[in-house]
């Protein structure tokens, strides 16, 4: 990544180095990071809710795929957000507004299924840790 040359006339010897990043790209490279790693999480959750789904009640087969398909989304494109800005920078306006969709999508299909009274207790522990997840994923988004 090729730094502006500001950075090495502000450099001091007890100052930052001139390779050292601005706090501001270190921070978004720690958010990519954590946005990272709660896609995986997701992943995983949504992964493994696919062997209970029968008690998931009658339209537990299409909610549960409903939550793959957003999850494998916000995964996906998490990834490419990353890959082509593995520095850090912002997430645009509209990659932003696909997210919470996403989101929104993956929850929303998460609590109905948590309704029915069928659903295992392993399936509404991943469900609602699907849901926590998403949330802290939407959060660090609008900061």
């Amino acid at each position: 990544m090729v730094r502006p040359a500001i950075w090495s006339i502000r450099a001091k010897p007890d100052a930052t180095k001139a390779s050292d990043p601005p706090e501001s790209e270190s921070a978004a490279a720690a958010t990519q990071c954590r946005l990272g790693e709660w896609a995986e999480e997701m992943m995983a959750l949504a992964n493994g809710l696919r062997g209970q789904v029968a008690s998931f009640g009658p339209d537990g087969e299409d909610s549960l795929c409903q939550i793959e398909i957003a999850v494998r989304r916000i995964h996906d494109e998490t990834a490419a957000f990353r890959a082509a800005k593995p520095g850090g920078g912002a997430i645009g306006q509209a990659l932003r507004h696909d997210f919470n969709n996403w989101i929104q999508s993956a929850k929303g299909n998460a609590t109905l299924i948590l309704m029915e009274p069928t659903v295992t207790e392993p399936a509404r522990d991943r469900l609602t840790r699907l849901g926590e997840v998403a949330r802290l994923f939407s959060r660090q988004m609008a900061s």
